[in-house]
């Protein structure tokens, strides 16, 4: 899959999450995703390979098959080749030096969840990873996702 023109940041990602049920309503949520390619370039926010590490609580609803939920995570992204310095070798030439970033991130989103038997169970939810961004404080990032 190829990545739009004049898109700095990988669009894609692979991750695992898990919970952990602390009762019929709530839950322990984790998530860990990182990003199977690099970024096109680097800034002194972003750049190179992504990984993020999330870990809140989720609120649900359930019922014999199926339930809805709520959820919020405070959580860690790490880009691998970041600008975190800059060198002036001559007047006109400029150098950088790379290394890693790591950002506070959060995560709310919602979702519905089936399970066919005791053993499978069906994911789909939407969240709203909210990370700093180049040109403002802040930014939001719609996650769609879905698992097994």
């Amino acid at each position: 899959m190829q990545r739009p023109k004049g898109l700095l940041f990988t669009f894609f990602g692979l991750g695992l999450g898990a919970a952990m049920n602390l009762n019929r309503y709530f839950a322990l949520d984790a998530n860990v995703n990182v990003t199977p390619g690099v970024s096109n370039g680097s800034t002194n926010i972003a750049g190179g390979r992504a990984s993020e590490f999330l870990l809140g609580s989720r609120a649900e609803m359930r019922a014999k098959n199926y339930g809805f939920f709520l959820k919020a995570q405070p959580g860690a992204l790490m880009w691998n080749h970041v600008i975190i310095q800059a060198f002036f070798p001559t007047s006109s030439t400029i150098t950088f030096a790379y290394g890693h970033r790591t950002q506070f991130i959060s995560n709310v989103g919602a979702g519905f969840g089936y399970s066919p038997s005791a053993q499978i169970h069906v994911r789909a939810e939407v969240s709203d990873l909210v990370t700093p961004h180049i040109t403002a404080s802040w930014t939001n990032n719609l996650q769609p996702t879905a698992g097994v």
